[in-house]
């Protein structure tokens, strides 16, 4: 069988992707469990009366968003960049609200392990 090469398109490649670094996918797996756990006590609030029906059903609109984004950085897609630390720096928020220190630094640390990774994201 003979090959026509002078139609060659530079197609980019599985190579040419950058790796995932494993702080991203630690950061992914634990994200993912706590989506997971949000979820499931996004659930039991939903048989809560009104306003545990209305709390449940925001906690599972944001376990399914944490879920997805976490799905997307694994990929390292541009979107993802935006979104996780947009969720990290409303969970240190969250933590400062509950006087959670060690939750906030957490989240913090977090986000700027993100973001100081953005280059992997600019593909």
């Amino acid at each position: 069988m003979v090959t026509d090469d002078s139609r060659s398109v530079d197609r980019p490649t599985y190579s040419d992707a950058p790796e995932t670094p494993t702080g991203i996918w630690v950061i992914a797996v634990l994200g993912l469990l706590g989506a997971v756990f949000s979820l499931l006590a996004g659930v039991s609030l939903l048989a809560a009366g009104a306003v545990g029906t209305a709390l449940g059903a925001g906690l599972v609109v944001l376990a399914v968003a944490q879920a997805v984004t976490m799905l997307a950085l694994v990929g390292l897609t541009p979107w993802a960049w935006y979104a996780t630390i947009a969720l990290y720096l409303l969970g240190a928020v969250v933590r400062i609200a509950q006087a959670d220190a060690i939750g906030m630094v957490v989240s913090l640390v977090v986000a700027l392990y993100v973001a100081v990774h953005r280059d992997l994201f600019q593909h």
